[in-house]
């Protein structure tokens, strides 16, 4: 295992392996801790750092940029990438909204108007399954374990949502998945949509009508994991997959 300081080669790895928007949003995210650390000591750009697993190029290895607010993991097995989750993107808003220096924050956006379209798209009769607590807490997250536990999915089952509202089930999906290289991200989305409607589920926590407000909601199938909670001004967004780290090569 190689570590080294974030600035070492990222800009080239993340061109390899992030699409336009993720090639926007992660140096984003990394640069918007330098507005955080003047609120907060230990934060900053230059607090990322670079892992590097086994040898870059052989049969088998690996690499992983961390920080504040952006976690990013990338496995190849026999020359191709086969997994690159866990992904995690985080920003917090400290200055007003149209200040360039938020481009973290805002670029990431689109992953809760998406989800509030959805919940509030939803009649009474899906409401009641979809809203899974009226306030959030931690309790309600589960992707903070090490090994992705997927047995027990609450919430609206895709298969009870109409054809509009699974649209923007799938337009938040690729939001998520969006973020990388295009043949990455089709396999995933393809892998999603396979998936028996009855055995993926959207869940909501918090307030859904107010902006600002703290609120949280969850993607969740046989083999993935969307998590996202929003204090109001500090989000969290996580995508993993029961193929975290290449635990399991299904990606063909």
């Amino acid at each position: 295992m190689l570590r080294l300081p974030a600035s070492y080669g990222v800009s080239r790895r993340f061109k390899r392996v992030l699409s336009e928007p993720g090639f926007v949003a992660a140096p984003a995210i990394m640069s918007d801790q330098d507005v955080l650390a003047k609120h907060e000591e230990g934060l900053g750009a230059g607090y990322f750092w670079l892992t590097i697993y086994g040898e870059p190029g052989h049969e088998q290895w690996a690499w992983r940029l961390g920080g504040h607010h952006l976690s990013l993991h990338f496995t190849y097995i026999d020359h191709k990438l086969i997994s690159c989750t866990p992904a995690f993107f985080g920003a917090e808003q400290t200055l007003s909204p149209d200040n360039p220096q938020e481009a973290g924050y805002k670029l990431l956006v689109n992953r809760q108007e998406l989800a509030r379209s959805l919940v509030n798209s939803l009649n009474p009769q899906q409401s009641q399954r979809a809203i899974i607590a009226r306030q959030v807490s931690q309790n309600l997250v589960i992707s903070k374990a090490k090994k992705l536990a997927l047995d027990k999915p609450i919430g609206l089952p895709l298969s009870a949502m109409t054809e509009n509202q699974r649209r923007l089930f799938f337009k938040l999906i690729e939001e998520y998945a969006g973020v990388f290289k295009a043949a990455t991200a089709q396999k995933q989305i393809e892998k999603l949509k396979n998936s028996e409607p009855g055995k993926v589920y959207f869940a909501w926590a918090g307030n859904r009508t107010e902006r600002g407000a703290e609120h949280y909601y969850r993607l969740q199938g046989p083999t993935f994991l969307i998590e996202y909670s929003n204090s109001g001004s500090h989000l969290h967004s996580v995508w993993r997959d029961r193929n975290d780290f290449g635990a399991a090569v299904d990606f063909e």
